[in-house]
């Protein structure tokens, strides 16, 4: 009998524990989304600037 009435409590410790387990991911992702999101932005604004200088300098080879 003793089996019978472990088994569901093994089963809800189980549970639990990837409950827990999964919330602590989620909140370490939505902290690296952030972080990743601040890296994204800087990278695009960077590649923007690249973009912007070489078409100027272009612009200013070509009118000279």
């Amino acid at each position: 009998m003793q089996g019978v009435y472990a088994r569901p409590l093994v089963a809800r410790f189980v549970v639990a524990t990837l409950l827990n387990f999964q919330s602590k991911v989620l909140t370490r992702l939505k902290s690296l989304n952030r972080i990743l999101k601040g890296v994204a932005i800087v990278t695009a604004t960077l590649i923007i600037l690249a973009i912007v200088v070489v078409v100027a300098t272009g612009y200013l080879v070509a009118v000279s």
